[in-house]
């Protein structure tokens, strides 16, 4: 579909995406098993198979062991299931027994079945418990940032530095869209912004002053301005004879496409052969 060529065009070209290609983070990993889990979760839905609720709860698991503030991300696949079932019933207890098993790597981890990595620098020998109490509930005057308005606007400047004005124009457009239609994809839409508002008003620090922390959103973000994307080129190829629809399409196609190649070109640091 027009949306889906979209989507996978601009989550590939925002800047953080292209910067991160280079680097390595934590949140590539959250991001990975957590795209893999909701694929293989939505495949469960549609096929009813055990093997691909098996890798859904094994993708999501990897997701919160790698860093256990993704656990927000799991109201998505909450939205999937509302999105595709049309209801919440039927949540218990199977799916909320694969929920509990996908939480019991992290939980293990920090009760120490296995140890915090002994060449962390960061650990000071506390445990991981403790470490995460520490990094993620007491967070950095957490009530004091949120109650100032600057929190907010560099909130809006960080995303946009990491995803493009565009692309969070045409986010904000797109998702108004979904969520006014009451279409389909309504309630995944709607779980998905809530688990992502929610990352924001626990993490204020970290989302306001570390880019990274702000990858998990791509998928989002990316979605949003594909369904809004999708319109605009639905709506204008109205105004084209049937017949020149699938030049008009193919054009718009190779234009992201070159459009694409641009945005790796210009956001890709420049290497030295030296």
């Amino acid at each position: 579909t027009v949306e889906a060529v979209a989507a996978t065009l601009l989550v590939s070209a925002f800047p953080i995406a292209v910067e991160h290609s280079v680097e390595v983070m934590p949140e590539q990993g959250v991001l990975t098993a957590f795209l893999a889990g909701l694929y293989f979760f939505e495949r469960h839905l549609v096929g009813g198979r055990t093997r691909t609720l098996v890798a859904a709860a094994a993708g999501f698991g990897l997701m919160l062991l790698t860093k256990p503030t993704s656990g927000f991300l799991l109201l998505a696949p909450l939205g999937l299931y509302w999105s595709q079932r049309g209801t919440l019933r039927g949540l218990f207890p199977r799916y909320a027994l694969v929920g509990v098993a996908c939480a019991v790597p992290l939980l293990a981890w920090l009760v120490h079945v296995w140890r915090v990595n002994e060449a962390s620098v960061m650990d000071d020998g506390r445990t991981a418990a403790v470490l995460a109490i520490d990094n993620y509930l007491n967070q950095h005057d957490r009530w004091t940032l949120l109650a100032t308005a600057e929190t907010y606007t560099r909130f809006v400047e960080r995303l946009t530095d990491a995803y493009g004005g565009w692309a969070l124009l045409l986010f904000v457009a797109g998702s108004a869209l979904c969520l006014s239609r009451g279409g389909k994809n309504r309630a995944l839409i709607g779980c998905w912004l809530v688990a992502l508002l929610l990352y924001f008003l626990v993490l204020p620090f970290n989302t306001t002053t570390h880019a990274y922390y702000t990858h998990p959103y791509a998928p989002l973000i990316a979605v949003g301005a594909a369904s809004a994307v999708g319109w605009l080129v639905k709506a204008g190829t109205r105004l084209v004879p049937g017949a020149g629809h699938p030049l008009v399409q193919a054009t718009l196609a190779l234009a992201a496409l070159l459009g694409t190649l641009q945005a790796h070109r210009g956001y890709a640091p420049p290497f030295s052969r030296e």
